[in-house]
């Protein structure tokens, strides 16, 4: 089972040919091979790798990912699937943007955006400005005040 993010073991090593796709272009690829979905780990839980337990926040974006392309294959050990996780997923946290504007994308170009409202919600909330730029507002803020009281 290999782990780290280069794909490289003591004795081997394996070169991305489509470093140009996405996380949700590269999960539809694995999810077609009956190998390569039962040998994938996605889970941020080390206790359980190399399964997937289902209920982390990087498990809970996967499964949303397969359920763009069609149902979530039998990989976690917690295999429940509510869409309305979608709705807890903090977009003033700039690394979550474009992991769902990409999920967003793919799920209009599959037809299936209109068939799950959570997603949908979240590419609106995308669309207002202040969500986008919350969280740097917030920090100079709290900058600006520390400047003042000091």
């Amino acid at each position: 089972h290999v782990t780290n993010r280069y794909l490289k073991g003591n004795n081997f090593y394996l070169t991305g040919l489509s470093d140009h796709r996405t996380r949700t272009m590269k999960a539809k690829s694995v999810a077609q091979h009956d190998t390569a979905i039962h040998a994938a780990s996605f889970c941020k839980n080390r206790e359980v790798r190399p399964k997937n337990c289902g209920v982390c926040s990087k498990c809970l974006r996967t499964k949303a990912m397969f359920l763009v392309f069609g149902e979530t294959p039998d990989i976690f050990i917690d295999g429940s699937f509510d869409a309305s996780f979608l709705r807890s997923i903090d977009l003033d946290d700039r690394k979550e943007i474009p992991l769902i504007m990409d999920l967003c994308q793919i799920a209009r170009e599959e037809g299936k955006l209109d068939q799950i409202p959570e997603l949908r919600e979240l590419l609106e909330d995308l669309k207002r400005p202040t969500t986008q730029y919350s969280h740097r507002l917030a920090k100079m803020k709290k900058a600006l005040r520390k400047i003042l009281l000091s």
